[in-house]
C-alpha cells in the first residue's frame, strides 16, 4: 500500500491546485511585441479573486473544448512551478476543464492502486476506458504512479470514493 511517501520518508506534497472561477478577459501574451502562442486567462474567483493563468501549448484542456470570456473553467496548476509575486497573482494552467454539469474532473498523481494523492479517489480501469495522452494517442502503459486527468460521472460514497471514469489523460512529464 503505497501511503504516499517517497524514496526519502517524506511525505509527498499536493502535486496539483485547482482554482474555479469565470473568464473575464483572454488575452495574447506578445513577446518583445509579438503575439505568441500563450494566452493570459483572466479569471474572476469566488474565493481568491481576481487570478491569472497562462495558457501555452503544454496546457492540457479536457475535451480540446475552445476556451472564452464568460466561461466558468477550472484550472489547475502544479504547486512546484515558478509562479511570480504580482498580483493578482498568474500561474502557469497545466489543466483547464469547462465546468459542465454532470462531469467531475480530478487531476493528481494516482499511485500504482490507481489512487490519488490525497486519498479522495480510486479508479476502476478495465479495456473500455479510453486512456490517452495529451495529444489524443492511446497510452499503452501502467497508468499508476502517473499524474492523471480523470473524467467521470459517477463515484462511490465510500472513502476513498471509487469511479469507472469516462476518460484518462496520462500527464508525461
Amino acid at each position: 500500500m503505497d501511503l504516499g511517501f517517497n524514496i526519502t520518508g517524506t511525505r509527498r506534497t499536493e502535486t496539483f491546485r485547482s482554482v474555479t472561477g469565470v473568464i473575464e478577459a483572454l488575452e495574447p501574451v506578445g513577446n518583445m511585441g509579438n503575439e505568441s502562442c500563450t494566452l493570459l486567462a483572466q479569471l474572476q474567483t469566488r474565493q481568491e479573486g481576481p487570478m491569472g493563468f497562462l495558457i501555452t501549448p503544454d496546457t492540457y484542456v479536457v475535451d480540446y473544448e475552445p476556451l472564452s470570456t464568460g466561461m466558468t473553467v477550472t484550472f489547475w496548476y502544479r504547486t512546484d512551478a515558478p509562479a511570480p509575486l504580482i498580483y493578482p497573482p498568474r500561474y502557469y494552467g497545466a489543466v483547464a476543464a469547462v465546468e459542465r454539469e454532470g462531469r467531475s474532473v480530478d487531476v493528481s498523481y494516482y499511485d500504482r492502486e490507481l489512487v490519488n494523492e490525497n486519498r479522495t479517489l480510486r479508479l476502476n480501469l478495465d479495456e473500455s476506458i479510453p486512456v490517452r495522452l495529451t495529444n489524443n494517442q492511446f497510452y499503452r502503459g501502467n497508468q499508476g504512479n502517473h499524474n492523471l486527468v480523470v473524467s467521470y460521472s459517477f463515484s462511490t460514497r465510500s472513502i476513498p470514493a471509487q469511479t469507472t471514469p469516462d476518460a484518462v489523460v496520462v500527464l508525461c512529464d
